[in-house]
This record gives C-alpha cells, structure tokens and sequence, in this order.
C-alpha cells in the first residue's frame, strides 16, 4: 500500500465539526442511553487513516482539534440538558404562549407555543398543547388554565417523541379544553405563515391544502393521516420537511433572477434564503442549507474556491455551537447524512456516469442522488424501522419536479395572499399541481419496503465502509478491495446475530409515553406481550423494527378491550387474554382465554391480569409492565435505542 495514498487530509473546519458532534453524542450516550464499543469505530477509523503519516505535529493538531472541539459540544449540551430539565410551577396555573405551530388533527389541535409564561413569571423553552379546538392558527397568542407537564427525559432513549420534544426544545406539554386569544404575534414571519395556512385552507380542498401548506412551511402536522401516512411509509416525507432541496432552489432562482447584478446578487439571494428559514421557524436542514448557499455566494462574490466539506463542516460547526440539542433531531442527521453522501460518493459515480458517456447534466443527478441513498440508508432504517425500496424510485422522478412545484405554488400562494380577491384565480395553477401530487402518492399506496430487522452494529460499520470506500481516503485498488470483502463479512455477521435468535429467549423491552411492550424472540416463534394503553402505531413500529409478523400477541391489562382492538389489527396467529371478555362473532382472529399457555419453547403464566409469569431456559421472571420498583434493582440491562431495558429484581422484570 502506497504510504501517500492513504493520506486524509487534515481539515481544521470538518475536525471540529466532527468533535463537536462527538462530544455531543458521547454526552448524549452517558445521560440517556448506554454507551457501546461499536460508537467509537467511526471516530476511530477517521483518527487511524487521519494520524498517517504519523508525526508528532500532525497527531497534536488532529488529537488536539477532536478533544478540545468534543469538550465544548459536550459543555454545550450539559448546559442545554440542565436549562431543559427545568421543572414547572406545580398545579393548575393560568399559562400565556404565542402560537408557532399548528396541527390540526380534525376536531382538536396540537399546537406548539413559545414565548410562555405561568401566572405572569416567564418560562423557558415550549410547550406541546393538546388543545380540544380548531379554531388556533400560527402567530395566536392564547391563555389558558391548566397544568404544564414536563417531559420526560428518562424516556429520552426510547422514545422517539421524548427525543424531538428535547431537539425542539419543547420543555412541557399540557391539555385543555378552553382557551382565549389575546392578540397576536408582532413576528412578521409567524403573521406570513399564519396567512398562507388560512389562505390554503380557504381556497383549496383540504387535503390539497394540507399538503400545499407542508410543502411551503414543513408543516405536516396538517396533512391527511393516510396521506402522511403513504409519504412516511413511502420514503419521501423530506419532500414535506423544507430541507436543503427548497433551500437550494429558491436561492438559485433568485441568484437567477438578479444576474444583471453580477458578483453582488449574492446578497439579495442570501436575503430570500434567509426569510424562508424564518418562515419555517429555523429548522436545522434549512439553517444548514442557507449557510452552505451563503458559503457557496461568499466564495463566488470574493473570487475563491468553493471546497464541498469544508461548508458543509462550516454549516454544522455553526448550528451545533449554538443548537447543541439539533444532534438530536432525525431531520438534522438526515440533512447533514445525505449532505456528506455527496461529498463522499458523488465523484466516483460521476467518473463511472462519464466511462458510459452519460449527458453530464443526468450523470452529476445521478451521482449525487446515489451518493445520499448509500449514506442515508442506514440512517433511515434506525430511524422508522424499515427502508423505503419504491420510495428510491419515486424520489429520483419527483426531485427534478420539485422546482417547478415548489416555485409555482411559493409564487401563486404569494400572489393569493397579497391580492385577496384573486386567490381563486392564482390558486388554480397549484392546487391542478397539486392534485395530481396526491394522485402520485395514492399510486405510492403499496410502496415496498425492507423491514423487520435491525442494523444494531451493523449501522457503526455500514457508515465506516462509507468513509473507506470513498474516494475521500485514497486507498490503493487492492488495498480498497480487501476492505470492501471485510465490511461485507462484519456487516452481515452483525446484522444476523443482531437479528437472528439461535438459541435461548431473546426478550427486547420497549417503553415510551406511557405505553410498553415486550417482544419475546425464541428460533421457533415471536410473541409480543403488550399493556392496555399502547396503540397500533407503537405495535407495527415494534415489528417494522423486530420480526415483522408474530405468533402470538399477549395482552397484560385489568382492562383488555382497547389491547385486544389494537392486537386484532396486527399479523399474529393467535392472542392470549388472562381475563375473558366478550368477542363479537365475525371475529376472525384465534382469540385464547387462558391462565397459563405455552408458545415456541416459553411458557407463560398469568399471575394477575397485568403481570405474567415467563419460563424460559429454566428460568423463570415475572414481566410486570405496571411495576414501578426500580430502586435497588439486581440488574439493569439497556441500550441506546431502548430495545432492550429494564429491571430485574428478585426474579423480576420491571418495564
């Protein structure tokens, strides 16, 4: 292997940002969740092929830069975490907040407020409102008595809502059944938003204008359920989310637009870049675009070269100095993941494009689009359980269209809202644009996906064969080669043993707002135990995650009736209830009645109607999801997803 091959160069702005991001991380894994080998095999790779060739100069500035960089994002997100575990007055309170997102959810809101105060004294962070009204839009400021809840950070882990109410800085959440306006807010871009969501909805047919509203704010909140439903399932929520693709276009069309200015239509692109992020209430993709598409116009306007990583690095060296909690945010990983597929993989392709004589224009498409699908596979999966299949196709037909959809509906909506009595007539255009949007995604409807396993290590090691096989790390051919058969060897070893159960009782755990479940995995059967209060969305992510279809479903409740409408509805062969109840006649599913049971190798024995008694290997725990001793526990077993955490104590498990 040639020594000068194997050089990766050492970049001040990408090493900061990758230990700032670190130490964010690293501080995240100690306060809530465990922390496991396999989180060091990224940064460690980087630092072995970073390091080379060794001298004592080169290993102080990159060892140095990474520590120094990881303890100010660690000191960054201690700070966050301390500020957001701030606890709120107790009792009923009478809580003023301003309106700045609104979901309408048919017949009641959630509604996510700033600006809150309790009994006049301010309050820190947001709050999530469920509110029995639909009559809240962005830039209300409303009062209401009731009690502010804090959030839950012990749950932090396994919870994915817990997880982006602390990336979003929402501190509480609260319900009530009536409120009253006071006034509204003096932000001009919350006021912008709250036109364009009352102009949609008044002018469009509501599903349309759901999905109008998504496209120009990211907003999903008021999408039809199935129809966000089908984007999420299908692979292609992000066209709903204002990420770096609207970012992008609406820059480019306004450095367009302003050539005549030469060198100093910068500024005026940068404005309209910068007033959309303001829009959107400045999310962590479109923060990063606006800054990489400041980078990019800076470059151009002073005459210098534009490096790829280094804005990128610049763009999350920035966000996370001053959000630490977006390292959180599944729409900052997802942003800034397909970000650096791109930089890694877009060069490679594009060299493989051009040997087939591809038009350059198809072949920089195509590049860029396989290089965020390689990176962001991984990332996907974690984050909904399954990866998307159709969804790879339908993105690469829709994103060329993007630019026209989105201008045409950010113009005529414009229009509409500045010239009321012509809203019908600008509106035409984009709600026909619209509509056949819908009809794209109805034709999504049966999108097929890969699901029903985990990556577990398999991620760590997935996202170290990007950095190795990239053309970032000059590796010789058969040096590339020999790391290409390795990854393959440990990818796949990983993902078996983090899937397949050979022998034994597997048990994974999980738990989150209030709701729990057990999934017991033997090499004969699967057998998902639930309590009375989880829903069907948990259940089917649990299986998108875990096994796909069950043997059996196990209902551990005093009041079995919701579990049992909630378990009908999942693929399972028969479901155990410690406690008869009426099932009507047409009921097409094996519905068992008994005290104790016995499925793939485990017996089980209901102690009462909410604790059961499993047997597995000889051994024997008592599974009690309403147990609440988890003081002086024997064992305490959990990971960073939160699929496998709980208490044992005396011979019992305690969710």
């Amino acid at each position: 292997m040639d020594r000068k091959q194997t050089d990766l160069n050492f970049r001040p702005l990408l090493f900061c940002a990758v230990g700032l991001a670190f130490g964010i991380f690293l501080y995240g894994k100690i306060a809530f969740g465990g922390l496991l080998p396999s989180d060091f095999l990224f940064l460690g790779l980087l630092l072995l092929f970073s390091l080379r060739p060794f001298s004592l100069r080169r290993i102080l500035a990159v060892v140095l830069t990474l520590a120094l960089s990881a303890g100010v994002g660690a000191l960054g997100i201690f700070l966050y975490d301390k500020n957001f575990r701030t606890e709120p007055p107790e009792g009923d309170c009478m809580i003023t907040g301003t309106a700045i997102s609104v979901s309408d959810k048919g017949g009641y809101s959630l509604v996510v407020l700033s600006d809150l105060s309790a009994d006049g004294e301010k309050l820190g962070g947001k709050c999530r409102l469920y509110l029995r009204s639909e009559d809240v839009l962005p830039a209300d400021e409303i009062v209401f008595f009731a009690e502010l809840k804090p959030v839950n950070c012990e749950e932090f882990s396994s919870d994915g809502r817990a997880s982006s109410f602390f990336s979003q800085n929402i501190r509480y959440t609260a319900s009530c059944e009536a409120f009253r306006k006071v006034d509204l807010s003096s932000n001009p871009f919350l006021r912008f938003n709250r036109l364009l969501f009352q102009t949609l909805f008044h002018h469009m047919d509501r599903d349309t204008a759901g999905v109008g509203y998504a496209l120009l704010t990211g907003n999903s909140g008021s999408m039809d359920e199935g129809i966000a439903t089908i984007a999420r399932r299908g692979g292609f929520a992000h066209l709903f989310a204002v990420s770096g693709l609207h970012i992008g276009i609406l820059f480019s069309a306004v450095y367009l637009l302003f050539r005549p200015l030469k060198r100093y239509r910068f500024f005026p692109a940068a404005a309209a870049a910068l007033c959309y992020c303001a829009l959107c209430n400045f999310t962590a993709s479109s923060v990063r675009a606006f800054l990489m598409c400041a980078v990019l116009g800076l470059r151009k306007f002073f005459g210098t070269k534009y490096d790829y990583l280094d804005a990128l690095s610049f763009a999350a060296l920035i966000l996370l100095l001053f959000s630490p909690q977006q390292w959180f945010s599944w729409g900052f990983k997802l942003s800034f993941g397909a970000c650096a597929g791109i930089g890694l993989f877009s060069g490679s392709f594009s060299r493989f494009f051009a040997k087939w004589k591809f038009p350059k224009a198809v072949r920089g498409y195509l590049s860029m689009f396989l290089g965020v699908q390689i990176f962001l596979f991984p990332l996907q999966l974690e984050m909904s359980g399954y990866f998307p299949v159709f969804g790879i196709i339908f993105n690469l037909l829709a994103a060329p269209l993007m630019p026209a959809l989105f201008l045409g509906l950010l113009i005529f909506t414009s229009l509409a809202v500045f010239i009321p009595p012509a809203a019908p007539f600008f509106l035409a255009l984009p709600d026909g644009m619209l509509a056949l949007f819908l009809f794209l995604f109805a034709s999504a409807g049966s999108s097929f996906v890969l699901k029903g396993f985990s990556l577990g290590v398999g991620a760590a090691v997935w996202l170290c064969g990007c950095l190795l096989l990239s053309e970032r790390l000059r590796l010789s051919v058969r040096a590339r080669a020999f790391a290409a058969a390795a990854l393959v060897l440990l990818f796949s070893s990983s993902v078996v043993f983090e899937n397949v159960v050979f022998s034994g009782c597997r048990v994974d755990f999980f738990s989150g707002d209030g709701e729990f479940a057990a999934l017991v995995s033997t090499k004969d059967a699967r057998i998902l135990l639930i309590d009375g209060e989880i829903s069907l969305d948990r259940c089917e992510d649990i299986l998108n995650r875990r096994g796909g279809e069950t043997d059996a479903v196990v209902v551990l409740s005093d009041d079995p009736l919701s579990a049992l409408n909630t378990a009908l509805f999942l693929p399972q062969k028969t479901i155990y209830l410690g406690k008869e109840v009426a099932v009507w006649d047409s009921c097409s599913a094996d519905v068992e009645f008994a005290e104790t049971f016995s499925c793939g190798g485990v017996a089980f024995r209901y102690v009462s109607e909410e604790k059961l008694l499993m047997i597995a290997e000889g051994i024997a725990v008592e599974v009690d999801f309403g147990g609440k001793e988890d003081l002086g526990v024997d064992l305490f077993l959990g990971d960073a997803r939160g699929d496998l955490k709980y208490f044992l104590k005396d011979g019992k498990i305690y969710a």
